[in-house]
């Protein structure tokens, strides 16, 4: 459960970067998971959130997925219209991703939020302390932590081979810094799990939840929250072949050699292998990392 801190007055401090991120590509994106699966949304599936409030993905094309690099975590979600279709301008809602860094699947900690409401047209960094509503995803974040203006911190594209509602699909990307992250308790390695949703709100996600089909009743976060993985989906702490985030992911420890995955081929048995066993696990999971990592970008 979070500590429960007096909210106090923040600045928000605007960055002033002279030129736009250069925003990595296609093939460099790792997608978010849903129980097993990559994370997806139906098609018009949440009333009143259409166009370029509606996220949309199926298995072969991922709603969410997130990158990194030294200096920068990156997030996208596939939006069945253009969030950006003039530059510098959003369309006048918000798209984010809550991220939580505990084992309280209830709440959320961190919310990155690109916002286009009454003309904001910044990427937002906020900080949830107080949870008024536990399990609610609608639940504000009280704290503003740091705001970068959309031309430097935001990016669209056309999402290749993507129509789901029959005209192309669009990626709405974002890249915040990890020195504005690190203070708030997320680094490369921290164990994570993620929501992500269009919305109305400058603070808060209310809109067209990933992983969560709108026509079944209103979303509770600790049914739509994405499998655990890390800050940034490249890292391998000890060196085994097996990134933090797929370690996270299966249970085992991404600081020790010896504990990987458990082969799929096995049925099971357990995280805990020799070495000489663990490379022989590693060698099968790896050729299924690389499978499941097929997915259209």
């Amino acid at each position: 459960m979070k500590r429960i801190i007096p909210l106090v007055l923040v600045l928000i401090a605007t960055a002033t970067d002279a030129s736009a991120q250069a925003f990595p590509g296609d093939a460099l994106w790792s997608p978010l998971y849903c129980g097993q699966a990559v994370m997806n949304d139906r098609f018009q599936d949440e009333a009143g959130a259409q166009g370029e409030r509606d996220i949309v993905g199926d298995f072969d094309a991922p709603a969410a997925m997130y990158t990194s690099d030294a200096m920068f975590l990156y997030m996208r979600m596939r939006l069945d219209a253009d969030a950006l279709p003039t530059p510098g301008q959003l369309q006048p809602f918000s798209w984010g991703f809550a991220i939580n860094l505990d084992t309280d699947l209830r709440n959320y900690e961190i919310l990155l939020l690109v916002d286009g409401n009454a003309g904001a047209n910044t990427v937002n960094v906020l900080r949830n302390t107080m949870t008024v509503t536990p399990n609610d995803p609608t639940d504000p974040a009280e704290m503003s932590v740091m705001s970068f203006p959309i031309t430097t911190h935001a990016n669209r594209r056309t999402a290749p081979g993507s129509q789901f509602g029959g005209s192309n699909d669009f990626w709405l990307e974002l890249a915040v810094p990890w020195s504005t992250l690190m203070p708030l308790g997320l680094d490369r390695t921290t164990p994570i799990r993620v929501w992500a949703a269009s919305s109305t709100a400058t603070n808060a996600l209310n809109g067209d939840f990933a992983c969560h089909d709108g026509a079944t009743g209103e979303p509770v976060l600790d049914v739509i929250v994405s499998d655990p993985t890390t800050g940034d989906p490249n890292v391998d702490t000890d060196g085994d072949g097996f990134t933090d985030a797929e370690e996270v992911a299966a249970g085992s420890d991404p600081n020790d050699p010896d504990s990987v995955p458990t082969s799929r081929l096995e049925g099971g048995g357990g995280c805990e292998t020799g070495r000489g066993a663990g490379f022989v696990i590693a060698l099968a999971l790896l050729a299924l990392r690389r499978s499941r990592r097929r997915v259209r970008s």
